[in-house]
């Protein structure tokens, strides 16, 4: 591949999931940005160019023009999740993220509040007269999607097992498009009722919502409904369970940190902000350039289709954007907006409803789980390079009988 700049390239492949596993790949990015802002890289095999620097990625994020988020999308997950607000460009865009964003503006947020503290409350309730867990296992994979399906009003019975694996089959297109399409098709089976129903009778559910949202004019129609909720499984499932992962494994590796959150309930908001900065669960982002031209992008010539990698947990430990990046410091005042949920127009939607998320999860589990602490001699590994968070979290706490 020839770029037209003096860009490093190594076999790296951010695709190997086992790298991330067995890597300090912060350590690695960290020599990689003092040699330069991006590197080539391989993605799945193929020749690819990864973003370090807090000023690429951002770029990356922001340029529309140049690189839209479209074209990845609609290569990869638009085929088994649909085409939804990621998948237009321009005033399609535009309009179809107002909509997506009057479900989850800050101030509609707390009308799920007192159903997410249910959630977190049961699934302690669980826990609690053992006196140890998993929490990965036990509470950061099922509070997400518990959550989800409760705010879309799905049938409970199905809401652990069966929605994980349906949620973890979409995603996995390229991987398994017979499974992933598999899945759309249940999904339909399952949720088209209840649009049917909403439309007809809405309610205070997030279906209901979504359905009746209007700009411009403009509402979703039921293929965007169904797409809707495809994605919000995956995403905010994924994204969350990882992230909420991420902040329990800051805080119970550093017990300094653990202790201020336990005295100080005004702390765990800061402290939630500064461990996903410090370790993003969506880490290594894949994009591509255009599929129908070559383009010119920060000196690089990049031919059409370049596989892309946004690497957000290497722009959140540059030091040009944070000083002393490395340390996790809940009282870093942030001049400079972390890149956990994207930027500008790519900025998560649900962003607010995930600080929710992660600030009820730790209020219930510091709370309900009294002497919280990561058991004697446990790793906390992470899940891989692309998407990352703890693997496990094997903790002791005291017993509630």
């Amino acid at each position: 591949m020839t770029l037209g700049l003096d860009v490093p390239e190594t076999d790296f492949d951010f695709g190997d999931e086992s790298r991330g596993q067995t890597q300090d790949l912060h350590a690695l990015f960290r020599e990689w940005r003092a040699e330069a802002p991006a590197r080539r890289v391989r993605v799945f095999g193929q020749p690819a160019v990864a973003l370090l620097s807090y000023e690429f990625v951002a770029d990356g994020f922001r340029d529309e023009s140049t690189l839209p988020a479209a074209t990845s999308y609609i290569a990869t997950s638009a085929h088994s999740l649909g085409r939804f607000v990621s998948t237009f460009t321009g005033d399609e865009h535009k309009v179809r993220r107002a909509i997506l964003t009057k479900a989850f503006r800050r101030n509609v947020v707390p009308r799920y509040t007192d159903l997410i503290r249910r959630v977190g409350r049961e699934l302690v309730a669980e826990m609690a007269p053992r006196g140890h867990a998993d929490l990965v296992t036990d509470f950061t994979k099922r509070f997400p999607l518990r959550i989800i399906s409760r705010l879309l009003d799905l049938p409970t019975d199905r809401e652990d097992a069966t929605l994980a694996t349906m949620a973890m089959d979409l995603i996995r297109w390229s991987h398994d498009p017979e499974k992933a399409m598999a899945a759309k098709d249940a999904y339909v089976d399952m949720v088209t009722p209840l649009i049917e129903q909403r439309r007809a009778h809405p309610g205070d559910d997030l279906i209901s919502v979504v359905v009746t949202a209007e700009v411009d004019g403009e509402r979703f129609n039921d293929d965007e409904v169904h797409a809707f909720i495809r994605h919000l499984f995956p995403a905010g499932a994924d994204t969350t369970y990882l992230a909420l992962g991420n902040v329990l494994r800051a805080l119970l590796t550093e017990p300094a940190l653990l202790d201020l959150a336990r005295e100080n309930p005004e702390t765990r908001l800061p402290i939630i902000k500064e461990a996903i900065r410090w370790d993003s669960p969506v880490a290594n982002l894949p994009r591509s350039s255009p599929p129908d031209r070559s383009v010119v992008w920060h000196g690089m010539s990049l031919p059409p289709s370049t596989p892309l990698v946004y690497s957000i947990m290497s722009a959140n430990r540059d030091e040009n954007a944070f000083p002393d990046a490395d340390k996790l410091d809940p009282a870093r005042k942030l001049s400079t907006a972390a890149l956990t949920f994207g930027l500008g127009s790519h900025l998560c939607a649900g962003l607010h409803l995930a600080y929710a998320e992660l600030e009820i999860a730790l209020d219930t589990l510091l709370g309900g789980l009294p002497g919280l602490r990561m058991a004697p001699g446990a790793v906390a590994r992470d899940t891989g390079t692309i998407l990352r968070g703890p693997a496990e979290l094997p903790v002791l706490f005291h017993a509630n009988d």
